[in-house]
């Protein structure tokens, strides 16, 4: 006889059995009514999130290829054609460049002097009264960024697909800064170290920004210089 073998259910798979044993035949009707139908009403999914394969995309640190393979960093990895470090976690896949925008020592103003910011805005966390780590929207902020404000940042520098990253972004690599800079250094890479900017607005004249040497976070001027670190989805 062949050994019991558990059967491993996605989280939406997981929903529906609840919904199963709770409605019986009813239950794809409240399935689709709690899913609903995001695409049709124009609301995005957040960037960083990609469909988990719990066979393969456990939560980790991974070593992300040119071709697109990528692998559980291990310190026995290949180091050749690598294209970033990544963090699998909680099903959100995030990509880390290699090294800082321009280079390690280069900065930039988050807006240049002399340039403005509309006093009002759906990108200020003030304005919305959320926490800025709730802020996952990393690639619509930079786009948004990019077309309506004068800023030092060389977005033509980022590659297809890559974008600052939001306080929520951030605040995931942080948690695992340790064992992604481990794994940034092992394919010559520079770390994350010092202030960074993030893609997140707090109001009209601060943004958001990390500091990787002590794990801190604050709302500065943009008229400030700091580095930036860009990200991507895999």
């Amino acid at each position: 006889m062949l050994p019991k073998q558990e059967i491993l259910l996605s989280p939406i798979q997981q929903v529906r059995l609840e919904l199963y044993r709770e409605f019986g035949d009813e239950a794809k009707e409240a399935f689709d009514f709690i899913i609903g139908n995001d695409a049709a009403c124009g609301v995005a999914a957040p960037e960083s999130v990609a469909p988990a394969n719990p066979y393969k995309d456990a939560d980790g640190v991974y070593i992300i290829y040119k071709d697109g393979s990528y692998e559980l960093f291990t310190g026995h990895n290949g180091k050749e054609n690598v294209k970033y470090v990544g963090l699998i976690y909680n099903g959100r896949h995030i990509a880390v460049a290699l090294n800082n925008l321009g280079g390690e020592d280069k900065e930039y103003q988050f807006l240049k002097d002399g340039a403005s910011a509309p006093e009002e805005s759906v990108y200020y966390t003030r304005q919305m009264g959320i926490c800025a780590f709730e802020d996952f929207a990393g690639k619509a902020n930079t786009e948004h960024i990019k077309n309506e404000y004068d800023s030092e940042i060389p977005f033509d520098l980022l590659e297809n697909g890559e974008y600052i990253p939001a306080m929520g972004e951030w605040g995931l690599l942080m948690m695992f800064a340790s064992r992604i800079n481990e794994a940034l250094v092992y394919v010559g890479g520079t770390p994350l170290k010092g202030w960074l900017w993030s893609s997140t607005e707090y109001s009209q004249y601060v943004a958001w920004v990390v500091g990787f040497n002590g794990g801190g976070t604050h709302g500065i001027s943009k008229y400030l210089s700091l580095s930036v670190r860009a990200v991507a989805a895999f």
